[in-house]
C-alpha cells in the first residue's frame, strides 16, 4: 500500500512512499569478507528505492510494476 508523505531515507517531501525492509550491503575486498546485514523497516520513495537494496512490505512497487517484489541482495 502506498501513501503521500516523507521518505525516511532521504527526507523527500511529498512523494508517493511505500514500507521497505533496508538491507546494509559491504562489500568484499582484499582483507575484509563481503556482508549483507539486515536493517528497519522504513517508508520510502521511489528514487531510494531505485537507488538502495530493499524488500518491498507491502505488494508490488506502484512506480514500477517489473520491478518484482525484492531489490535484496543474494546471501
Amino acid at each position: 500500500m502506498s501513501t503521500i508523505g516523507v521518505c525516511e531515507s532521504c527526507a523527500s517531501e511529498d512523494e508517493v512512499i511505500v514500507r521497505v525492509q533496508r538491507y546494509y550491503v559491504t562489500p568484499e575486498r582484499w582483507d575484509t569478507p563481503g556482508k549483507v546485514e539486515e536493517g528497519g523497516e522504513e517508508q520510502w520513495c521511489f528514487a531510494c528505492r531505485t537507488h538502495y537494496p530493499h524488500v518491498l512490505l507491502d505488494g508490488d512497487d506502484p512506480a514500477d510494476s517489473e520491478a518484482g517484489e525484492s531489490d535484496a541482495p543474494a546471501s
